[in-house]
């Protein structure tokens, strides 16, 4: 008991003022009037969202390869520099864009067949520090964490070592303050 209120005084301090939300990973079109993104291929999570920003004008964003395009998101005609064009990878975004391997292309419209494209690997799992389930980071996940390992659930197993031990603890807090670019774990 000593220790679990030990902990909780502790997520006090790590909770304080700490705002945990999904990542937003910018995107740059047409940097130093290129015909390119910067950068060009990403890995997110689910819930994530990509934001692309226009330094170059003349260009767009559309999912699918050249040639090939889909529906899944389109920035709209060639726009010129200081536009911006955001798309959030939440579950609803993959349940309605279903591609194998959560694998996005894109690429600028007139510009893909000249190597203007780039690729979105959406991440699935849990998030280690989202112990409630919730597919959000907040500070509930640390009481549902206390529960886990109280119950020696491998879920409270942050550090996937395959045991529950103190240092899973330290683990949580780290991927907690990662935000959803924290670790994956299973289960």
């Amino acid at each position: 008991m000593k220790l679990v209120h030990t902990l909780a005084i502790g997520a006090a301090f790590v909770f304080s003022g700490c705002a945990v939300g999904q990542t937003t990973h910018d995107v740059i079109v047409g940097p130093n009037n290129t015909v390119s993104f910067s950068p060009k291929d990403i890995t997110i999570a689910v819930g994530d969202t990509v934001h692309w920003i226009w330094e170059g004008g003349g260009h767009n964003v559309g999912s699918g390869l050249p040639g090939a395009p889909t529906s899944a998101f389109l920035s709209g005609p060639p726009a010129p520099a200081g536009t911006e064009f955001s798309v959030t990878f939440d579950q609803a975004f993959l349940d309605a864009n279903p591609i194998a391997g959560n694998l996005y292309d894109y690429h600028c419209h007139p510009h893909g067949e000249f190597g203007m494209v780039g690729s979105i690997t959406v991440t699935v799992g849990r998030l280690c520090a989202d112990q409630n389930d919730n597919g959000t980071l907040e500070p509930s996940d640390f009481t549902a964490w206390i529960a886990n390992f109280n119950a020696g659930d491998l879920k409270a197993d942050t550090n996937q070592n395959g045991t529950l031990e103190p240092s899973d603890f330290t683990a949580w807090i780290a991927a907690f303050n990662m935000g959803s670019s924290g670790p994956i774990c299973n289960p």
